[in-house]
């Protein structure tokens, strides 16, 4: 083996190495989906980065880093004014009627699609978003203060004005129950304000029952009807009356076209009857979203975060291909960002063009 060879080896092998280090090196803080595309938010040695995934390639989100980045022409800013982005360090949270929504530090922001827009956080300015769901007319931010004294609040958006609910606990989590037009409310508070409680909201809070002492919810979803619930007492639904219906140790349950639970035994399927388990990812997971036919799956395991795409049986590991995202803006940015709902909209619309259309014409001949 010649110099020239062992000088190749050696910088292929350092490539390697260094690829390896920056996989295990990140952190991701957010993956959420609008049905036909994906954002991811991760954090690496050299700060926090977002990225959209289109279910073929991602796209370096232009998260601006320093002043002479809002003169980007890709995405508008707004305001176009450094100290609304100084140490702003976004992390994708949620989707919202054709908006993706960002928590930063201080402040909330929001694209859809042209403008990415900052505001400050409403109500907290030591706030940070740990869980955010979406409705049809609304969408509710929980929150949490980073300050000494720590609890939970939830926020109501309309995609543009905010209101305070008047519920603050230690633990809160939330579903949205399209079949009511309402929200289920979980709220945890220990201490001499202890409550262990589940709440309806439709405009006004209405307590349906209280739990036992040591009854904790990790996670709720809704299916359109039915509220799945995991808790350290197994899988309960809500359907008007609360049911247990598996000692399962889900501790994540996501709806989306199907039922997807994550517990430490791995992953299940659920149809309303079935438990089915899926390949064994090898993470622990932490964030599930569907994007069109597939399943995105974030988890951590030994240190090491890996973003994977779950398909017809199939595990694929989406994490060196996060982190050499392709330049801003994607291929078709018009359409790109628009979710399956905005779609059937717009494919509605260009239907009843047509037919006006051919009526006009039949109508001359």
């Amino acid at each position: 083996m010649n110099a020239r060879t062992l000088v190749i080896v050696g910088l292929l092998l350092l490539a390697l190495h260094a690829s390896a280090v920056t996989a295990e090196n990140i952190k991701i803080w957010g993956l959420t989906s609008n049905g036909t595309h994906a954002m991811v938010s991760y954090y690496k040695d050299d700060g926090f980065h977002t990225a959209l995934y289109d279910g073929s390639s991602f796209y370096e989100f232009p998260i601006p880093r320093k002043p002479v980045d809002l003169n980007r022409t890709a995405i508008d800013y707004e305001p176009n004014e450094w100290s609304y982005y100084d140490e702003l360090n976004p992390v994708v949270v949620g989707y919202f009627n054709g908006t993706w929504i960002f928590d930063g530090l201080e402040r909330l922001a929001f694209f859809d699609g042209r403008t990415f827009r900052v505001v400050f956080h409403p109500g907290c300015s030591a706030c940070m978003v740990t869980e955010f769901k979406s409705g049809t007319h609304n969408a509710l931010f929980v929150s949490r203060t980073v300050t000494m004294l720590t609890y939970e609040t939830v926020t109501m958006f309309d995609g543009g004005q905010f209101r305070w609910i008047n519920i603050t606990g230690d633990s809160i989590h939330v579903a949205y129950i399209p079949s009511r037009d309402s929200w289920l409310i979980y709220l945890r508070n220990g201490g001499d304000l202890y409550e262990n409680s589940l709440y309806l909201y439709d405009g006004s809070l209405e307590k349906l029952l209280d739990f036992s002492e040591g009854f904790k919810v990790y996670s709720m979803d809704s299916n359109g009807s039915v509220v799945l619930l995991a808790t350290n007492y197994g899988l309960y639904s809500y359907n008007g009356t609360i049911n247990k219906i598996s000692t399962m140790d889900a501790y994540l349950v996501r709806w989306d076209g199907c039922w997807m639970l994550a517990t430490s035994g791995g992953l299940f399927t659920y149809d309303g009857r079935n438990f089915t388990k899926i390949t064994d990812p090898g993470i622990r997971i932490v964030y599930i979203t569907r994007v069109n036919d597939f399943w995105l799956i974030a988890g951590v395991q030994k240190g090491q975060w890996r973003l994977l795409k779950y398909h017809d049986g199939m595990f694929e590991d989406l994490t060196s291909e996060l982190l050499n995202a392709k330049p801003w803006p994607p291929s078709d940015s018009d359409h790109l960002l628009q979710g399956s709902h905005e779609r059937r909209i717009i494919c509605l619309v260009c239907a009843l063009m047509l037919f006006s259309l051919l009526l006009l014409l039949k109508r001359r001949v």
